[in-house]
């Protein structure tokens, strides 16, 4: 038993240590389970299971000396000690809540080692196509960075936030753009930013001062160069990465970077570099995706609740975000059009630069809409997921929106959803987990409830395709190895 030993003490002790450890309970696992969105550090823990005083600084201060060197020795029996007092809270906690929360908090588990599996393999870099693709970067980078110092009349080291922050917002007086960022005790506040988006989204609204996209430009340049030198790999030429399964409140794993460094974090790789990834010799690598995963259970949903069309629509093969690209392109009456004519146009989304603009703004508009996002944000994300490349106003986010809602009834699903939250503001997923939302019912709560359900779905079935690709016999050799090897 141990607490978030499923990731960290089973990475570190099978790729430092060889050792194979088979943990069976996991009290982060078990926390969340029940309280996806509490923290779920051991203190926060202990602070509210048990009457233990803090201890978590003692061994930052043995090691400074300030206290006897021994404490250090202390402090892991304590941590030790309290994991296995929570355990004795948070297990039984799940088996109250019913069998279904019980059997995902279990499934979970077994999801998790095949995580494991697919932090310590691993892939190997190309280390020469790395190297080229660096020095090809830099050179670029260099032509630009010459052409900022001629517009300027000086040079400009985009990197540099002092001298960005005067160029922007003192020389050239632009409006001043903040974003959140977490301070060191974990509270969110606005704070004067200059990074790549930003300079790029100031040169759509100032077209006429040429030295924003250049800078934006570069800067978006210098970022990936800098991405690329950060990645390490072993002394077998293997880059690593890690995972957690209970990573976020809605059950998708988030990545990260191995605790030795010897690797990447795995959801910050450009597409354009993911050619540096090789498969190994006598393999291939695929690629498996969920069509439309979100929209399959706000369909589903609205069809319980009597409007049918999204899900029939799907059932046909349709993506909501295709019929509103559709309409994008050939007017609005493209809302009304049947599914055998939207089917024999979609084809024009792939094919067509313009195309996949529009599916990849209708993407974002079809998603914000489902879980109550205004056109800002719609906006907003638009701009930042094409990487400054595509900037669509607030205001045609909102008439994309009332498009949409033409054909599919999204304000259905958002006030039963409210009436639910207004209740018992309680979800059952069919992974089995029941999840209360603590938070106030508000606009904020409604929009965690409107995207847990969807997100949860799809987060169960991409873990249970792993999770059987990793457990089926019929997916071993006759030595007991992985043919089909689940990688990222």
């Amino acid at each position: 038993v141990g607490q978030n030993c499923l990731h960290f003490d089973k990475h570190v002790l099978e790729r430092t240590y060889g050792i194979q450890a088979n943990f069976i309970d996991d009290t982060m696992f078990a926390t969340w389970e029940c309280y996806p969105d509490f923290p779920k550090s051991l203190s926060f823990l202990s602070s509210i299971h048990t009457d233990n005083p803090y201890w978590k600084g003692d061994l930052k201060l043995a090691r400074q000396n300030k206290i006897p060197w021994w404490k250090e020795y202390e402090y892991n029996g304590r941590d030790c000690i309290i994991t296995l007092q929570i355990a004795f809270v948070t297990i039984p906690e799940i088996k109250e809540m019913g069998d279904s929360s019980y059997k995902h908090y279990r499934f979970n588990i077994r999801a998790a080692k095949a995580y494991n599996y697919m932090a310590t393999h691993g892939a190997k870099i190309n280390q020469e196509l790395l190297q080229n693709r660096i020095a090809e970067l830099e050179t670029h980078a260099e032509a630009q960075q010459e052409q900022l110092d001629n517009e300027v009349g000086r040079h400009l080291n985009v990197r540099s936030p002092k001298q960005m922050k005067y160029f922007l917002y003192e020389e050239n007086k632009l409006p001043k753009k903040t974003k959140l960022v977490k301070t060191e005790t974990g509270e969110k506040e606005e704070r004067l930013t200059s990074d790549h988006l930003t300079i790029l989204y100031l040169a759509r609204e100032h077209p006429h001062i040429g030295a924003l996209t250049i800078a934006g430009n570069l800067r978006r340049t210098l970022k990936r160069i800098s991405s690329l030198k950060s990645v390490n790999w072993d002394d077998k030429g293997f880059a690593h990465w890690n995972f957690n399964v209970v990573g976020t409140e809605t059950g998708r794993s988030s990545g990260y970077k191995p605790i030795d460094g010897k690797g990447v974090q795995p959801q910050n790789v450009d597409r354009r570099d993911r050619d540096l990834f090789q498969a190994p010799e006598g393999y291939y690598w695929c690629k498996a995706d969920l069509e439309g995963a979100d929209s399959v259970t706000v369909g589903a949903c609205l069809e319980v609740i009597g409007e049918p069309r999204l899900h029939e629509d799907i059932r046909e093969g349709i993506k909501p975000a295709q019929t509103l690209a559709l309409a994008m392109m050939y007017g609005d009456e493209a809302m009304q059009w049947s599914a055998s004519h939207i089917k024999t146009y979609a084809k024009e989304l792939k094919s067509t630069n313009k195309g996949a603009r529009y599916y990849l703004i209708a993407k974002r508009v079809n998603h914000g809409a489902a879980y109550m996002l205004q056109g800002k944000g719609m906006h907003t994300n638009i701009f930042k997921d094409s990487d400054g490349d595509i900037y669509i106003s607030p205001d045609e986010c909102e008439n994309l929106k009332s498009l949409l809602f033409k054909r599919y009834n999204y304000k259905a699903y958002h006030d039963t959803i409210q009436s639910i939250m207004l209740s018992s503001a309680t979800l059952s997923a069919a992974s089995g987990q029941t999840r209360i939302f603590f938070g106030r019912k508000d606009n904020a709560t409604l929009r965690e409830m409107l995207a847990y359900l969807p997100q949860a779905h799809t987060a169960y079935v991409t873990n249970q395709a792993i999770v059987d690709l990793y457990e089926t016999p019929k997916n071993r050799d006759e030595q007991g190895h992985l043919i089909i090897k689940p990688i990222n």
